[in-house]
């Protein structure tokens, strides 16, 4: 009976936030058509723009998406100052939609990056936005044109975009794309392009991070050298957190396999 009395209690509890959720769901999905219906008129509903442009990014027309993103930020976004543009949220959604670096808000990451990185509470956040444009934008146009098998002139492409934005954005992007372009095409390649970008440009304070690159080289990679740049990962994600199982994990197998390779076995 006082099992009955627990879960009716539960049920009472879940029931009200499981129907006010619902109905949030459906009042969204009713209101996306007049959103959007309203939006072709020419009314701009900054409100709601944001969710707007977010829901018809989900519905796959990326082109409408980043067209309602586009007069967001120009309409509403730009007048804000600057206490009140560099938000989470802001910085988020911006981020959602800046894939080019033409784009109107490209340069916040490119030229406040510090404070984007503090307000984001990463220090590698701005940088990271900025690869994932340069690689879009500068680095995947020429990958498209290769032939199968080969690979691009990676110093010709650090120089030209050294040259185009600075000789420190240029090579990080480069070495974050080839870590792209040779997964699952080189094992030995794609570790030592891990290995350098881990090394010099990654976040070291982010030791689930750490332990995801030191499981990628125990997985691809059967050097010793390499295995030992893991395990230096490794060894900080327990240092850092040294109850945490999967970390200990990682660096048991990294141990082991390093020994095996020693003992030539």
């Amino acid at each position: 009976m006082t099992r009955i009395i627990k879960i009716f209690c539960l049920i009472c509890c879940f029931v009200p936030f499981y129907l006010e959720a619902q109905n949030h769901t459906n009042a969204t999905n009713g209101a996306y058509d007049r959103w959007l219906r309203e939006y072709k008129q020419g009314f701009r509903n900054y409100t709601v723009m944001p969710e707007l442009a977010e829901e018809t990014l989900n519905r796959k027309d990326s082109s409408l998406a980043k067209q309602v993103a586009n007069d967001y930020m120009a309409g509403y976004l730009v007048k804000l100052k600057d206490n009140e543009l560099y938000t989470p949220e802001n910085i988020r959604f911006i981020t959602e939609f800046t894939d080019n670096s033409h784009d109107q808000y490209f340069n916040i990451f490119y030229q406040r990056t510090g404070l984007v990185n503090q307000v984001m509470h990463k220090i590698t956040y701005a940088q990271n936005v900025i690869d994932k444009v340069l690689i879009l934008t500068d680095i995947m146009p020429v990958l498209k044109k290769l032939k199968p098998g080969n690979a691009p002139d990676w110093n010709a492409l650090k120089a030209n975009l050294s040259q185009k934005y600075d000789p420190l954005s240029g090579p990080r992007a480069v070495a974050k794309a080839k870590v792209i372009f040779y997964y699952g095409k080189d094992g030995e390649a794609y570790c030592k392009a891990l290995i350098y970008y881990t090394n010099i440009y990654d976040d070291h304070s982010d030791m689930g991070l750490l332990n995801k690159n030191a499981c990628d080289i125990l997985k691809y990679s059967t050097d010793t050298v390499d295995l030992k740049s893991a395990l230096y990962w490794s060894k900080k994600t327990v240092k850092s957190d040294s109850i945490n199982v999967v970390y200990q994990g990682t660096l048991k197998r990294l141990m082991e396999r390093i020994d095996r390779l020693k003992g030539g076995n």
